[in-house]
């Protein structure tokens, strides 16, 4: 009899055991490179930050399941945020993602995002985060001509100006007269070099 008893006991162990370790699966190991606008923010204590975004693009990363379809909306929240600890948000791979505080809603990403948890909750996190501009020529030459007014090389000039985008630069050259100046910008349009 009490062999019995032990032999239910070990049964139900095992059981419980798998019936558990069933409820907390990992998902399948997945990473997607999308553009994404930010639809809304939701600031807490810093770092602390949950974001909307909008896929506009979704791209897989060799070896890795996508999950994310261009058009979903989802939530999402900086990796170092999941397990907030000082140290991890001092590495130099995790820096960047603070920069998640400050973004605001309709600003333009690229980010490495990927889904995380198991059965009973799953979300998304950010691994990496670049801010991105809507980039056209309209854009440069304005942000160029603003540029160039506050450094006093042009009062009211129209200037001429050639952008070249090569490996996430924009090389750009401005016309002045017979004054020619090189740029570079990089792909959130900040003037990264100038001479």
């Amino acid at each position: 009899m009490n062999i019995l008893k032990f032999l239910i006991m070990i049964l139900s162990l095992l059981f419980l055991y798998q019936y558990t370790s069933a409820q907390t699966m990992p998902i399948v190991e997945n990473k997607s490179l999308v553009l994404a606008r930010v639809k809304s923010v939701s600031l807490g204590k810093f770092p602390y930050v949950e974001l909307v975004l909008e896929v506009l693009e979704s791209r897989s990363v060799e070896g890795y399941k996508n999950f994310i379809k261009k058009g979903d909306l989802i939530l999402a929240v900086p990796y170092s945020l999941k397990n907030i600890d000082s140290k991890v948000l001092i590495l130099p791979e995790n820096r960047n993602l603070l920069l998640c505080y400050y973004l605001r809603p309709f600003d333009l990403i690229y980010a490495t995002i990927e889904l995380v948890g198991d059965e009973r909750g799953a979300g998304y996190v950010i691994r990496e985060i670049e801010r991105v501009g809507d980039i056209s020529k309209d854009n440069v030459k304005d942000i160029i001509k603003d540029f160039m007014k506050v450094r006093g090389l042009i009062k009211e000039e129209d200037i001429q100006v050639e952008v070249v985008e090569k490996d996430n630069y924009f090389f750009i050259k401005v016309f002045v007269g017979d004054k020619i100046y090189n740029l570079v910008l990089d792909k959130a349009l900040a003037i990264i070099s100038f001479d």
